[in-house]
């Protein structure tokens, strides 16, 4: 059967990829710069304060294991800061660039990305640009695994490797 949903999402980019976010698991947004991230990755401080909590502290891109890296980032001036939550857990993700909210109409991810947790289905803009939903719940189930195992870098299914199936 075919299943599709309609959410609220907050849509942004991290390189040439745009992603969204269900705005149900959203608790802040901020900005931060370069400067000050690299700062957190120099220091090796994983924690930010928000809203008096303190929220783990991840690069999207290294949670989804792509091969960009913040000198990568080298063009932007600020960073934006999504701080998101799943009961009791939270984190906070630096990404690239927010576009901002909308409503988006989320279908399945299909077989090609049936194995990427963090993938909770796709959408597609009004500018006809394909979008990878994210799954809010995996994704900071990851960032505390990372945590809980001190681990930088893992073994999944890098989502760049498996996200070019979209486009054929």
């Amino acid at each position: 059967p075919f299943t599709l949903s309609l959410h609220q999402a907050l849509v942004f980019t991290v390189g040439k990829q745009s992603y969204a976010l269900p705005l149900a698991h959203l608790m802040g947004l901020t900005r931060i710069t370069r400067e000050e991230y690299k700062n957190y990755v120099d220091n090796k401080q994983s924690q930010m304060k928000y809203s008096n909590d303190l929220y783990n502290l991840f690069s999207l891109v290294d949670l989804l294991g792509e091969d960009k890296k913040i000198n990568d980032f080298k063009n932007a001036t600020t960073l934006s800061v999504i701080f998101l939550q799943s009961a009791p857990h939270h984190i906070a993700l630096v990404v690239e660039k927010l576009i901002g909210s909308c409503e988006v109409v989320i279908k399945p991810a299909g077989t090609q990305l049936q194995f990427v947790q963090e993938i909770s289905g796709v959408s597609i803009l009004g500018d006809g640009q394909i979008i990878l939903i994210l799954d809010a719940p995996s994704i900071i189930q990851r960032g505390l695994i990372r945590i809980s195992h001190g681990l930088l870098k893992d073994n999944r299914p890098r989502v760049s490797a498996l996200k070019s199936a979209l486009d054929k």
